[in-house]
């Protein structure tokens, strides 16, 4: 017999690489923030930046409180959908400041678009079937394709500049 798990509970897997690391680090929300939930507070900071790919504590709690305040279920942070989001955050590997900006915006993007996906389903009247099928319209765009900056650095070319700046550039 199956069971079905606690949606409202992380739970652990088996991880791999530079995931195994951070496996262990995860956010704990209190009253007036979030804290690092790490036996060792150096370490657990230092893994965090590393999992999310940033080289700075400042880039690393920036991208944390953004996270926290993306991860709103209701009027409280969730701490099972910010857990969500810095796994999918960790798995995309972002590589510097910039990309883990890019990968935390394509993430947050992503739980709106879903949980406009779930207004829309569970609509009980005609206003709000417009209203969470008008934004998850404007949302699901976005995730079409991975930002231009990623797709140039991940792709290892210089960026160039658009045929327009170019135009003007010659002139």
């Amino acid at each position: 017999m199956n069971t079905v798990p606690d949606l409202n509970k992380a739970t652990a897997m088996a991880a791999t690489g530079r995931t195994k690391a951070a496996a262990g680090v995860r956010v704990k929300l209190l009253p007036h923030g979030f804290s690092i939930d790490h036996p060792d507070s150096e370490l657990g900071e230092q893994l965090m930046a590393d999992a999310l790919g940033v080289a700075d504590r400042d880039a690393m709690h920036g991208i944390l409180r953004q996270l926290v305040k993306a991860s709103v279920n209701g009027q409280r942070p969730d701490e099972v959908n910010l857990a969500f989001m810095i796994s999918m955050v960790k798995s995309i590997k972002p590589r510097d400041s910039v990309e883990a900006m890019l990968v935390a915006q394509m993430v947050s993007v992503h739980v709106m678009a879903m949980r406009c996906a779930y207004h829309l389903a569970n609509a009980e009247d005609i206003a709000r079937q417009d209203s969470a099928g008008r934004a998850l319209g404007r949302l699901a765009p976005t995730m079409a394709s991975p930002p231009s900056p990623c797709r140039t650095c991940r792709s290892g070319m210089a960026a160039r500049p658009s045929s327009a700046m170019s135009r003007s550039m010659r002139a």
